[in-house]
């Protein structure tokens, strides 16, 4: 019978972690998640998902449901295997129905998935999870009954008509009830501790307002720009984010986490054109002086990968070592990155001579340069600078007062 047991709780230990991780990145869905990373691209369904909506039952985030679910398994199958005798068909008896509810809730929130159109990796792992969990419980369950240990029916009319009938059975159930209140405060406190520190970092409806008041109060600006290869998002999108970057920018690093939330949250519904602005007198004379050394290659670097059809996975590989590089970037860097990319089997068919070759064209100067004199006319002092709908906004905005403006847009 412990067969069973011992692979239920597996399941409910791999369920937890999983819920867990889509727990914290509902506060945090800039979070960088490592292995349990959902998507590998700038576009992350599980955020999509995430914070659409139906993400809530009752202002609290389907996710905590279910790490409270998993716990509850646990724990359960935890006593049951200490006990032993009944407590093991009893605890059978319990994790059919619980198990079978936890389906049926898979189910409506598959359904709601596919309606939204996105499809959460972690999302569809824990249904997995649930539907193998749903059936060893089943099997189980069987196998209880069969030895004629306990029914879940006898179980039920035990403990609501009489009550258990020994001490410690009644004990159990007591410190049972007790675990199983106790997990669900501590769950649902902690949530309302992650949910006030972050509406903390929040802007308020008026902050909001106040914002998006100055915003379209703003000039609207006459922009020549040329064309860009520098392209992030869907090409055909109806919304258009224009960025002048510094690609070694600490600032532009930051919204650089912001794009990606922001390409998540409106899938398919932005394109975000880059443009160099590179803080480096060595090929910006526009700066005066030097502020990150060595930017002017890091655009080459980044030119040649838009060349060579591989500038999203380029620019993922190079922010993931930004903070490595930071103050030191040389040209040897623009090459780690590319190794990088071709050692964790990111692309395949990348041609390291032509990607060095691309780097040092007479071409690829010419872009960065027809960019910067681009800049120049616009009185570009900073980066990043934005401009949506032909409005400027200087810097990093806070990432709500930007996707309160991205929605106001789509909306017209």
């Amino acid at each position: 019978m412990k067969k069973y047991l011992y692979s239920i709780l597996l399941l409910s230990i791999l369920g937890a972690i999983l819920a867990g991780a889509l727990f914290y990145q509902h506060y945090d869905p800039e979070a960088s998640m490592g292995i349990l990373s959902c998507g590998h691209g700038l576009e992350n369904p599980c955020i999509s998902v995430g914070q659409s909506p139906y993400s809530k039952i009752l202002g609290i985030p389907v996710a905590a449901f279910g790490l409270l679910y998993y716990l509850i398994m646990i724990f359960t199958l935890l006593i049951a295997d200490y006990a032993g005798d009944w407590y093991l068909a009893a605890a059978a008896a319990f994790t059919l129905p619980l198990s079978l509810l936890a389906l049926v809730a898979d189910i409506i929130l598959a359904a709601i998935m596919i309606s939204i159109g996105d499809f959460c990796t972690l999302c569809f792992y824990t249904y997995m999870v649930n539907v193998l969990i749903f059936i060893l419980a089943l099997f189980w369950y069987r196998q209880a009954r069969s030895g004629g240990t306990i029914s879940l029916l006898s179980m039920v009319k035990e403990t609501v008509k009489t009550g258990p009938q020994t001490a410690d059975k009644r004990a159990a159930l007591s410190s049972f009830t007790l675990f199983i209140f106790l997990l669900a405060f501590s769950i649902f406190a902690t949530n309302f501790i992650m949910n006030a520190r972050t509406s903390g970092n929040r802007a308020s409806d008026k902050q909001v307002q106040s914002f998006l008041t100055k915003f379209y109060a703003s000039e609207v600006e006459e922009l020549d720009l040329p064309d860009t290869k520098l392209i992030l998002g869907n090409p055909d999108a109806e919304l258009t984010i224009i960025v002048f970057t510094d690609f070694l920018c600490s600032a532009c690093y930051s919204f650089f986490k912001t794009e990606k939330y922001l390409l998540s949250r409106f899938k398919g519904q932005i394109k975000i054109l880059y443009y160099h602005y590179p803080l480096d007198a060595q090929c910006n004379s526009d700066v005066g002086r030097t502020i990150y050394a060595n930017s002017c290659t890091a655009s080459r670097a980044v030119n040649a990968a838009a060349e060579q059809n591989i500038l999203i996975d380029y620019l993922i590989a190079h922010f993931a070592r930004y903070k490595e590089f930071k103050h030191e970037y040389t040209i040897e860097w623009a090459s780690t990155v590319l190794r990088d990319l071709i050692k964790n089997g990111n692309i395949h068919t990348i041609d390291k001579k032509a990607f060095e070759k691309d780097m040092d064209s007479k071409k690829n100067r010419q872009i960065t340069e027809d960019h910067i004199k681009s800049a120049v006319r616009l009185k570009i002092d900073a980066t990043p600078t934005l401009f949506i709908a032909g409005r400027r906004l200087v810097g990093v905005p806070p990432r709500d007062l930007l996707e309160a403006l991205v929605r106001a847009e789509l909306k017209k």
